[in-house]
């Protein structure tokens, strides 16, 4: 997970940024734990997410991941002291990433 915890969530401008950024991260972290990230780790946008039934923000699921990595992640966007300017991060299942725009 050292890829993804190494991102400075509040440099970005777009929940899509950030999303696409966390998801080359969880790429490489799925690697270096020995998995296949073409079929471990997904991102899909906030049009697709809502087909299928769940949330309207961009959504990186990776099932396979460390335990409730997606808490400590979501988490951390606001624990770092630096609230990013797109929004936030929450959590359905602990083992995604929901990346939520906020108008401003």
């Amino acid at each position: 997970m050292k890829h993804i915890k190494g991102i400075e969530w509040h440099t970005f401008e777009s929940a899509e940024d950030a999303a696409k950024a966390a998801y080359l991260a969880l790429v490489i972290d799925c690697a270096d734990y020995g998995q296949d990230p073409n079929c471990e780790v997904q991102i899909y946008s906030p049009e697709e997410s809502q087909k299928r039934g769940y949330t309207s923000g961009w959504h990186l699921v990776w099932e396979c991941g460390p335990d409730s990595w997606g808490v400590s992640q979501s988490m951390a966007t606001v624990m770092s002291g630096m609230i990013p300017p797109w929004g936030f991060c929450e959590t359905q299942w602990g083992f995604d990433l929901i990346f939520v725009e906020e108008e401003q």
